[in-house]
């Protein structure tokens, strides 16, 4: 079985075929309702059996505002909402997006002498970035919003990691990387998701689009509702997904519908040799599949368990550098593990096919042990109580473990061997 990328295009167009209308409070002169003020004796309340969380307005993400919001809802004899209204509020950025979730609750009715009747219920909403919601890659420092939806965690934001080759800021402005992330070619997007996430497959786009109710209706609860052309017609982020049109390079180095079109990578397996094709899903179309080439967004998906994740996935890629003067170098079978340079204080290891550089390293001994810390984006290793076997120009020697931790996951390596070279010209 061959691994195939694919690119998933939510072609989230902002003009749509057939507009939609949102949830709207349509109030009906019922004799039965009582006013809002008015209080109403019954021997059971209405409980919630149906919650719907409230849209996070990304202007308020953006200012990074908290807040609450008191919504009292008439709810029917049916159990249906049929009223809302704010009665207090944090900050009025959030009102509407309290108000549009408690439209969508469900209630068991209130009864009053057995008999179901229409009442008032206040229902507070609660908006919270909180610090939970965040991922900071270790290679770059770059912080994501991340969001969970249904069962999955996904970052809220476009992949912006700067890989050594094809990768591109759109138009080659690194202005736009910040807000829509970065283009990449099919080949690299494989592996380029930091540890603990991965490139999302064919498979976990469609759980994702039907929970959102399926492919005619995922596109717009995907959608950002700012930074798409107008009208942006169907967009409510409801999802928290926050899907931009960070637009495409095309083969020939050319950029193209920024603001128009989001199209992101993703995974595949067949059982033969497939091509490569684009998936795309507007606010109101269906799915389908195309070849097509050229440099896209990418979106990471939390791996499953990965705070559970055996060490053994966690792979150290020998490297063809390190062992010079000026340097101290860990090997095995005679192939660099990682090292580190006095001069430059820089250093490199390669985990998982993904390089991390070192930009500390702590060490003491004298000639018979020796014991380093280094450190990186995210990285630390440890070689204690390593043996010194031969002193000369260089100290060489054997340690019995390195352990290496990338995130929370460690790796142990057993008899390594050093180098540390202390001489060397600044010239």
């Amino acid at each position: 079985m061959r691994k195939a990328i694919l690119i998933l295009s939510f072609i989230l167009l902002s003009i749509s075929l057939f507009a939609q209308e949102g949830v709207k409070s349509k109030e009906q002169k019922n004799e039965d309702d009582p006013a809002m003020d008015k209080f109403v004796e019954v021997e059971k309340m209405p409980e919630i059996i149906f919650q719907a969380k409230p849209v996070y307005p990304d202007l308020a993400v953006s200012a990074k505002l908290e807040g609450r919001v008191w919504v009292k809802i008439l709810v029917s004899k049916e159990g249906k909402p049929k009223k809302a209204v704010v009665v207090k509020s944090d900050a009025e950025i959030f009102n509407q997006s309290a108000m549009d979730a408690a439209m969508k609750y469900a209630f068991t009715p209130a009864l009053q002498n057995n008999k179901p009747v229409a009442v008032w219920v206040v229902v507070p909403f609660k908006f919270e970035l909180g610090n939970n919601n965040t991922f900071t890659d270790p290679r770059d420092g770059h912080v994501y919003k991340t969001v969970t939806i249904g069962s999955q965690i996904w970052m809220a934001e476009n992949l912006a990691y700067k890989a050594k080759k094809s990768c591109w800021a759109y138009n080659n402005n690194e202005s736009n990387v910040e807000k829509y992330g970065r283009l990449y070619t099919s080949e690299v997007a494989k592996n380029i998701c930091p540890v603990g996430w991965h490139l999302p497959s064919d498979a976990e786009w469609t759980i994702l689009t039907n929970y959102l109710g399926g492919e005619e209706f995922a596109g717009g609860k995907l959608k950002s509702t700012s930074d798409w052309e107008s009208p942006n017609t169907g967009a409510t982020n409801e999802s928290g997904f926050s899907a931009l049109p960070g637009g495409q390079r095309g083969e020939d180095g050319s950029f193209s519908s920024i603001g128009e079109y989001g199209i992101w990578w993703y995974n595949a397996e067949y059982p033969d040799v497939r091509e490569l094709g684009l998936a795309f899903a507007g606010v109101n179309s269906g799915n389908g599949r195309y070849i097509e080439t050229g440099s896209h967004s990418i979106r990471c998906i939390m791996e499953i368990n990965s705070k559970d994740k055996k060490v053994s996935k966690l792979v150290v890629n020998p490297q063809n550098e390190g062992g010079g003067f000026g340097q101290v170098s860990f090997s095995k079978n005679k192939k660099t593990l990682f090292y580190f340079e006095q001069k430059s204080q820089k250093g490199k290891i390669v985990l998982n096919d993904t390089e991390y550089i070192l930009n500390k390293c702590d060490s003491e001994g004298n000639n018979s042990k020796a014991s380093y810390k280094l450190f990186g984006s995210g990285v630390i290793i440890s070689a204690l109580n390593c043996k010194v076997s031969d002193v000369g120009d260089c100290f060489h020697g054997k340690c019995a473990k390195v352990t290496i931790t990338l995130n929370g996951i460690s790796i142990a390596i057993n008899n390594v061997e050093y180098t540390d070279c202390l001489s060397f010209s600044w010239d």
